[in-house]
């Protein structure tokens, strides 16, 4: 009997103790635990707001001078011959929706925000490429403030550029940025006209107060083809002193054969009056004009990285004497 007295008892002191916590639950309910707060990333999803970035780092070396017989570096963003170099961490927080008020900010940090820097602009190495404000109405889209060129098949983001290094069309042919207002209107679902005034190329400040006019036309009838054309016209700085009217026309046309197979035409026309001439670095007594026509082809075939070729091929072919040396 002891035994199973003992059988008994276990199970009697279990029940009395679930017995005893069901009826304090009973006399004093438990605060049930508060769901967890949205977070960060919930935030900005649902509000609308974005915030994304990059790090551009890269080791580069030079088999040549990388000078022009001028004595003017023949590269812009890999110039230093034997270096390690972080050229880009970038920092974009946008908020653009399709109707309404919105916004831009670009930040870039590294070696490359040197040379993205608008004129007269500090050579540290961090730069605000993009800070607009922007309000769109239907097929409207107008912006303002410092945005990215229209221009050229390359752009400043290194991760939306076909190939790893630049071409010289990019390093001296095109503007970077500008400050102003743009105005965007989709004719339709395949045409995207674009018009616009500012001070200039890469310029916060306009140095001569003349305005430069942009105007855009983007063709993209399907997912195989696309055509951008784009103008600038204006006066602008070629010497502290001296000014003239810079015309520039652009052309860009993609054709993407297969997944892995893109075929890149840039074609760059410009024109400068009271040009002035470079020797060994130094410039010398302005021409009347001086003007030329660029042509570049890129043919890349694709990497499963960003869908970029580290080392795609390319042909550039100068007509006239348009290149810095």
């Amino acid at each position: 009997m002891k035994k199973s007295g003992k059988q008994l008892i276990a199970p009697a002191l279990m029940l009395s103790f679930a017995t005893s916590g069901v009826a304090l639950a009973a006399d004093e309910p438990a605060t049930p635990a508060a769901p967890p707060g949205p977070s960060l990333k919930d935030v900005l999803t649902t509000s609308g707001i974005d915030i994304h970035g990059y790090v551009d780092a890269a080791y580069s070396y030079l088999s040549g001078s990388g000078l022009f017989k001028s004595g003017v570096a023949d590269r812009v963003f890999d110039t230093e011959p034997n270096s390690f170099n972080v050229h880009q961490a970038a920092l974009t927080v946008d908020y653009l929706p399709k109707e309404g008020f919105g916004g831009l900010v670009n930040l870039t940090a590294g070696r490359d925000a040197r040379i993205i820097a608008s004129a007269g602009e500090s050579t540290s190495n961090f730069d605000v490429t993009q800070a607009f404000v922007q309000y769109a109405h239907g097929p409207l889209t107008i912006i303002g403030g410092k945005y990215v060129t229209l221009a050229g098949a390359e752009v400043i983001n290194s991760t939306l550029d076909t190939n790893y290094s630049r071409s010289i069309l990019f390093g001296y042919a095109i503007p970077f940025a500008h400050t102003g207002v743009r105005l965007t209107y989709a004719a339709s679902d395949q045409v995207n006209i674009i018009v616009g005034v500012n001070n200039g190329w890469d310029q916060l400040q306009d140095q001569n107060k003349q305005k430069t006019a942009e105007l855009g036309v983007a063709f993209t009838p399907n997912k195989m083809f696309s055509l951008a054309v784009q103008g600038y016209s204006g006066v602008e700085n070629t010497s502290p002193n001296t000014h003239g009217r810079r015309d520039l026309i652009d052309a860009v046309g993609t054709y993407n054969a297969t997944s892995q197979l893109t075929v890149v035409l840039n074609v760059d026309w410009g024109d400068q009056e009271n040009a002035a001439s470079v020797i060994d670095g130094t410039n010398i007594k302005a021409k009347s004009r001086r003007s030329g026509t660029v042509l570049r082809c890129i043919v890349t075939i694709k990497s499963p990285i960003h869908g970029r070729s580290p080392c795609g091929s390319s042909i550039s072919m100068i007509r006239t004497g348009t290149a810095p040396g």
